[in-house]
């Protein structure tokens, strides 16, 4: 149905190979205890690994400095660095970056058989792997961006591949957004309620409450998915609920009422959601006004970091800096819980979105 909407890829790597002999040349010379591992591409970011074979000298390739040497040797702007289990992995932006489009995973996620999931696309990670998400086992998510990171993007294709893979007797959606750009998919019949007017999230979480209370009565301590399988005559649709720009509504500088229960309910949602099969993705420009505190975050373990502004946005999202060095256009982090993975959330322009919003509309 969307297939013929969304633009595919395609991906050169002949520059990138010339600077993997470059990089090899010069940290032979330079750094000989680092030894050549392995080396992959995204459509943003090459990584290279290599084994750190004298241990006490990893923290040195850690500092500001290496990342400045690392800049210069391969003609960029924005390397880093990390170590893991002995190894050092250098994150290089492309020179001649490509665009990963949506269609690429509306291609690859149509492959994957259901089996009780709540699985969306998201991008690719540096080996060039399908980076897929399944909400029933992440239970909830965090997503951060500035202006032009790609996080819209990146709500966006959650949403889509979500519509395109479920109908509205395995997956609804709640969605609230105070900048109204979510409103766009109103009259979709998975879609249950948008909102943008803070009385309106207010009443839209407290729908989600009740709704909560309601399953939990009827199914106990049984999860959706096994529920559904015991039920198949009284099955219930997973819920995604999406609420964009949380900082404007429950961020530090609101501290109003209504913007207090919202913020209750949040919480009452990503403690007790999982059980009814409900499941949270909150998302903010700048985490650090967010007001984010320690009983949100340590609900949810999956996150994505795009570019942020500050190393202390990172932090947030990450446990660590770095995203503040990401290169923007869906250049991103993602873990759950884990070592922070580089990613690459991909594009769709805003016109194959309202097409393809155009057609769920006309089809359902």
């Amino acid at each position: 149905m969307l297939d013929n909407i969304f633009k595919k890829s395609k991906n050169s790597q002949d520059q990138d190979l010339k600077d993997k002999d470059t990089l090899i040349q010069y940290l032979t010379k330079h750094a000989p205890d680092l030894k050549f591992i392995d080396f992959t591409t995204s459509y943003a970011v090459r990584t290279f690994i290599f084994k750190a074979t004298v241990p006490s000298l990893i923290k040195s390739y850690l500092s500001q400095n290496m990342r400045y040497i690392l800049d210069a040797v391969l003609e960029t702007n924005g390397c880093n660095v990390n170590a893991d289990a002995g190894k050092i992995i250098i994150y290089a932006p492309r020179k001649e970056k490509e665009t990963l489009y949506l269609g690429d995973g509306i291609e690859k996620i149509k492959t994957i058989p259901k089996t009780g999931d709540i699985t969306c696309y998201v991008g690719e990670n540096t080996v060039g792997e399908s980076v897929f998400i399944d909400m029933e086992k992440e239970n909830h998510m965090l997503i951060a961006g500035q202006s032009g990171s790609g996080k819209s993007t990146c709500i966006h294709n959650i949403i889509l591949t979500l519509l395109l893979r479920y109908d509205k007797n395995e997956c609804i959606f709640y969605l609230a957004d105070p900048k109204s750009d979510l409103t766009r998919y109103d009259s979709i019949p998975s879609v249950i309620r948008t909102a943008d007017k803070k009385s309106e999230i207010l009443n839209l979480t407290e729908a989600l409450i009740n709704e909560m209370k309601s399953r939990q009565d009827e199914m106990k301590s049984m999860k959706l998915i096994d529920w559904n399988k015991k039920h198949p005559d009284k099955t219930k649709s997973h819920i995604v609920f999406i609420f964009d720009e949380i900082d404007n509504i429950i961020g530090k500088n609101v501290s109003d009422e209504v913007s207090n229960v919202i913020k209750g309910h949040i919480l009452t949602l990503v403690k007790q959601g999982r059980s009814a099969g409900i499941h949270v993705i909150l998302a903010s420009q700048r985490p650090v006004k967010a007001n984010l505190d320690t009983s949100i975050k340590s609900e949810i373990k999956a996150r994505i970091a795009l570019k942020l502004d500050t190393p202390t946005d990172s932090r947030i999202m990450l446990n660590q800096s770095g995203a503040e060095k990401l290169t923007g256009d869906g250049d991103a982090y993602f873990t759950n819980g884990d070592v922070p993975k580089r990613i690459q959330v991909a594009y769709a322009e805003w016109d194959e979105i309202d097409a393809a919003i155009s057609s769920l509309k006309a089809s359902r």
